[in-house]
């Protein structure tokens, strides 16, 4: 246990966790129909911009609105930790690199 939970500490945290985690996936669900309708569109006969527009943008809220969540999460969360945990924490956070994207690596970066 990374961040030395109290038993009332992991409780907490896994009741948080779950509602998040769910609505997480939902929203992954969800960015991938858009990039997925907005690839077959760029990649069709006769590809219409202002529906590869409203995709993009559709993409764009959804990663708003989620990255807002996992902001509300770890204030959540780091409500809940003492001054080492929230350290532990952050630590772990900063460590992790973000993932590259398929276009990324089908680019050559």
């Amino acid at each position: 246990d990374y961040l030395k939970l109290s038993e009332p500490q992991r409780r907490q945290w896994h009741e948080m966790e779950h509602g998040f985690m769910q609505e997480l996936n939902s929203a992954w669900g969800d960015i991938r129909a858009h990039r997925e309708r907005m690839i077959r569109q760029i990649f069709s006969e006769r590809p219409d911009a202002a529906v590869i527009e409203a995709e993009r943008a559709a993409i764009s809220r959804l990663q708003e609105r989620q990255q807002r969540r996992v902001i509300e999460q770890l204030m959540a969360e780091r409500n809940m930790l003492d001054p080492a945990q929230r350290a532990a924490l952050a630590e772990l956070l900063l460590r992790q690199e973000p993932p590259g994207t398929l276009e990324e690596r089908l680019h050559g970066k």
